[in-house]
């Protein structure tokens, strides 16, 4: 069984469009949706946006349903000039940006404590090879929407090799790593310079990832 975990209801809405033979299920206050996504069996859920409700929603998620694996599926912003709107990217390894305890002597950056996560190898693999147009690399997460410059200039120095950034994926990828479930991040890019309003960049994001999503499960 794979997990699907979205943390908004425009990104699972677009996942559910896919899935055949779907029902419900209550746990706790979430919603979990059973069905079949091209063969696979899956069970997403919608998180809810931040780090904290991201990290729980992926633990009942684990200890209830017993996935094989976790993928997170939604939208994020590109941090390099390289990426596009509707660009696919999937995370190699992701972090949290906004977690900063150097007063306490901690180091900050990718490797430099146990908050770095990896992504499954095996299942970055049958994802690309689904969608080739995707660009793999390092991502980071953080409870704080990244729209400023002293935002990005704080995950440029510490996390120079951050592609894309969201508001969950560290918290799914580290929760699924302590129930020791493989994960993977499939996220399309929503935030560019365009002149198009950031709500229909977002719908025409969400779309494109649930088409994805519908790709990979074709491999799985």
């Amino acid at each position: 069984m794979l997990g699907i975990v979205c943390a908004m209801e425009r990104e699972i809405r677009e996942v559910l469009k896919h899935c055949t033979n779907v029902h419900t299920e209550q746990k706790y206050n979430k919603t979990f949706h059973r069905g079949v996504l091209n063969n696979t069996e899956v069970v997403a859920v919608q998180s809810g946006i931040g780090k904290v409700t991201a990290a729980i929603t992926t633990a009942i998620l684990c200890e209830n349903y017993h996935p094989d694996y976790v993928i997170n599926v939604g939208i994020a912003g590109g941090l390099t000039e390289d990426l596009g709107v509707l660009d696919c990217v999937l995370a190699q390894k992701i972090d949290q940006w906004d977690y900063d305890s150097r007063a306490l002597g901690d180091p900050r950056g990718y490797d430099l404590s146990e908050r770095t996560c990896y992504a499954s190898e095996i299942l970055n693999k049958k994802m690309y090879s689904a969608i080739p147009e995707a660009r793999i690399g390092a991502m980071v997460s953080g409870d704080a929407f990244v729209s400023t410059e002293e935002q990005k200039n704080v995950i440029a120095e510490f996390f120079p090799e951050a592609i894309a950034c969201d508001m969950e994926g560290a918290a799914i990828a580290l929760s699924a790593r302590e129930h020791g479930v493989p994960f993977a991040i499939l996220r399309t890019i929503s935030d560019s310079g365009s002149e198009v309003s950031y709500n229909e960049l977002c719908e025409i994001a969400s779309k494109k990832a649930g088409e994805c999503i519908a790709k990979v499960c074709e491999n799985l």
